[in-house]
């Protein structure tokens, strides 16, 4: 997905509507919650499991034309407040790691959540700024000073990965049996 294209079509089509002058930073988060409204409204009163198992090329075609105005309005956003949406989602899932790394160390030292003795609240303020790879083992040390290997090593992010696969292929697996099931009881009806 190119940023410029993005940004060069919604230009093209906002001056030709004359719309040019409403696309401040406050409208287009307005249109983001619009859009992410009308994205839920095709999942309402569904379970989890008829969401996952939608079958209609037209309700996936409107979802996907929901998902795109998000997409397009996050990018002309990001373009007005000057920053850059693949460096900021690269950033935000960099703290998501450091976030969750330093959760389940905690869980595996048998501390609870946030009270963990690594840092005080002002650092742990600014911990967001600093790199995860800066911050966990700061953390792990002072949290526990004698550590084995497994505890202090770099996470294994390919076994984090595969497992996460591994996760989505068992959902995936099940919801097809699931889905088979359901059309053979429609059948025999």
């Amino acid at each position: 997905m190119n940023k410029d294209l993005i940004l060069n079509e919604f230009r093209r089509v906002s001056e030709a509507m004359g719309w040019d002058s409403y696309h401040s930073p406050k409208n287009l988060a307005s249109a983001i919650s619009v859009e992410s409204a009308k994205l839920l409204e095709n999942f309402q009163w569904m379970s989890d499991l008829e969401a996952e198992m939608i079958d209609d090329p037209k309700r996936m075609e409107t979802i996907a034309a929901d998902l795109a105005d998000l997409m397009i309005y996050c990018t002309v956003l990001c373009h007005k407040l000057d920053l850059d949406p693949w460096v900021i989602t690269k950033d935000k899932l960099l703290r998501n790691r450091a976030t969750y790394i330093e959760k389940l160390l905690a869980k595996e030292m048998g501390l609870s959540a946030g009270s963990s003795p690594s840092t005080p609240r002002a650092e742990k303020q600014k911990a967001w700024q600093k790199p995860p790879a800066a911050t966990i083992p700061q953390q792990v040390n002072t949290a526990k000073k004698t550590t084995d290997a497994s505890t202090t090593a770099q996470t294994d992010w390919d076994s984090v990965i595969q497992k996460i696969v591994d996760s989505r292929e068992v959902v995936r697996d099940s919801s097809d049996k699931l889905r088979q099931e359901i059309n053979l009881k429609k059948h025999k009806r």
